[in-house]
């Protein structure tokens, strides 16, 4: 499985300058930012937008869940470590 996982995102991600190093232009691609709706002073962000290819989506997704499952050798990484900080002030799954 983690074999059609990477590729899957090779296939996607080949030619990465056409974002042109802006790592939010490849997440708006991709389709993992939140709707942002703004008026005057407030802003409001929403669910994330799901525009993009659902196979890049659900990769990105499936690797995640992966690393989730094998926190006794992937617990130590700053990704992770990142993760548990959010999810206790965001809660869980966002």
């Amino acid at each position: 499985m983690s074999f059609v996982i990477a590729a899957t995102i090779s296939c996607y991600t080949k030619d990465l300058d056409r974002f042109e190093g802006d790592y939010k232009r490849f997440c708006s691609y991709v389709g993992l930012t939140p709707y942002i709706h703004s008026s005057n002073n407030t802003v409001h962000m929403g669910h994330i937008t799901k525009h993009g290819p659902v196979e890049l989506s659900t990769a990105f997704v499936q690797m995640c869940m992966g690393l989730l499952r094998l926190t006794k050798k992937t617990g130590e990484w700053i990704l992770l470590v990142n993760y548990q900080k959010m999810k206790e002030t965001k809660g869980l799954g966002k």
